[in-house]
């Protein structure tokens, strides 16, 4: 913006607020995206260091139970302890950690 001061006979400028704001909102949008992109970066560190311990744990009550599928009196009760473990290694694995980052998202977008 051009403003012509009565001291000094030719035009000075003098620089813009929006231009300030513009910078400080291009600044704190790429710090939110930054802690975004961590958080994702550590949910797929964490995730990746717990599907081994959590696929043995459950391949090991998988087999446990598989024996007593044979048995006629206990076999239902097999086989939902079977389906029942597949069910929550998938949600341990992949819902749990989905579900966190939809509910943190929302809180490190809400801070630009």
């Amino acid at each position: 913006m051009l403003v012509l001061d009565s001291a000094s006979p030719s035009p000075r400028k003098i620089e813009d607020d929006d231009e300030d704001e513009n910078e400080h909102d291009a600044d704190v949008k790429a710090q939110v995206s930054s802690r975004i992109m961590a958080q994702v970066r550590s949910l797929i560190e964490a995730g990746a260091l717990r599907t081994r311990p959590i696929f043995l744990t459950s391949a090991t009550s998988l087999l446990a139970a598989w024996p007593i599928t044979l048995d006629p009196i206990f076999s239902g009760l097999a086989w939902a302890l079977i389906f029942g473990l597949l069910v929550s290694t998938a949600f341990t694995l992949v819902v749990v950690p989905m579900v966190y980052y939809m509910a943190y998202r929302g809180r490190f977008q809400q801070a630009a």
